[in-house]
């Protein structure tokens, strides 16, 4: 399956699940790699989750004020939503290989 769906998850924090997602990711999880499912936290509210969503944003100065940390900079503004955006650009930018392009 790694051949045909590469792993490119860095990291997933799911952040404000509703109470029942623990059952649900549970029963999700056992059909992930355990290297997919190692990178991906399930924290509770921002509220109650910070120190977790500090440690893995890299500093509480990295997280936004809205979820209670220090950091005031807009979203597209943000260093990593920069370098998201831009690669979403050259990937948008790319032409398949000649065997998928659609013939006319």
């Amino acid at each position: 399956m790694v051949t045909y769906y590469p792993d490119r998850l860095a990291l997933a924090l799911v952040i404000n699940t509703p109470g029942w997602f623990a059952y649900v990711w549970k029963l999700l999880s056992s059909f992930l790699d355990t290297n997919t499912r190692a990178r991906v936290v399930v924290v509770g509210t921002p509220s109650t989750a910070l120190a977790t969503i500090a440690h893995h944003m890299g500093g509480l100065d990295k997280v936004p004020v809205a979820w209670g940390g220090s950091c005031t900079t807009p979203l597209a503004e943000y260093p990593s939503h920069k370098r998201m955006m831009s690669f979403a650009a050259r990937m948008n930018q790319q032409q398949p290989p000649d065997d998928q392009q659609k013939q006319c």
